[in-house]
């Protein structure tokens, strides 16, 4: 079943591997700001070359919506906070202002409210790994189900009471230890009206150029 914390790059699964079968070489490109990971694949060493230039000078478009604890205020803003190694936990990010933070800056919307909860949208300036949910952990509105970083299962009753999540103090780098991380996540498997257990954040929108003639291709994944 789904696991909240951080994991190694996944391998692309069988069923892509089935799809690719006869290609000479395949090239990745992996989001690892999202549970379920994005994948671009290239067939060729120069497109792959081409296409992880624009992850690199930031010229593509990455947006996600994600459903965090609390609304925050101002509506949009930028967060603009170093990222880099936790100090406690190996498998964490976390802010750091000292010479291992390296520049990251996520802008933010707020497009819905509700009772305890927002939907934000938010766009990607730097690639920083789990830049999205260390930025929201910091400004003290972690995402819902992201345990790993602050926040809270939802179930049903939740909906009625939202809880206080644990990254809700601002400013401050949090992050669970695998122990308690795991105890959580099996108390929330055992419950019938849970809906949320790991991070609600989605990959809505990509953008890049096409490598072989220039244009603008746009990849959208709704929410249903």
């Amino acid at each position: 079943h789904p696991h909240p914390h951080p994991h190694p790059s996944p391998k692309p699964s069988q069923v892509v591997n089935n799809l690719l079968s006869g290609m000479e070489r395949i090239y990745a490109q992996y989001d690892h700001n999202v549970e379920e990971d994005e994948l671009i694949l290239a067939k060729r060493d120069e497109t792959h070359w081409m296409l992880a230039k624009q992850f690199e000078n930031r010229t593509n478009l990455k947006c996600y919506l994600a459903l965090v604890h609390g609304c925050p205020d101002p509506p949009s803003g930028a967060i603009e906070a170093p990222i880099g190694k936790h100090l406690t936990y190996r498998e964490a990010m976390a802010v750091r202002h000292d010479s291992q933070g390296r520049d990251s800056l996520t802008l933010y919307r707020v497009r819905e409210r509700y009772p305890g909860y927002s939907l934000v949208e938010l766009e990607l300036k730097t690639g920083r790994t789990h830049q999205i949910r260390v930025h929201l952990s910091y400004l003290g509105f972690p995402i819902v189900g992201d345990i790993f970083y602050g926040g809270e299962p939802v179930g049903e009753k939740e909906l009625d009471n939202p809880p206080l999540p644990a990254g809700a103090r601002p400013m401050l780098t949090f992050a669970r230890s695998k122990d308690e991380g795991r105890n959580m996540e099996f108390l929330a498997a055992q419950r019938d009206d849970m809906i949320l257990a790991t991070p609600a954040l989605h990959a809505a929108l990509l953008q890049l150029r096409h490598p072989a003639d220039g244009r603008t291709m746009t990849f959208t994944a709704p929410l249903h």
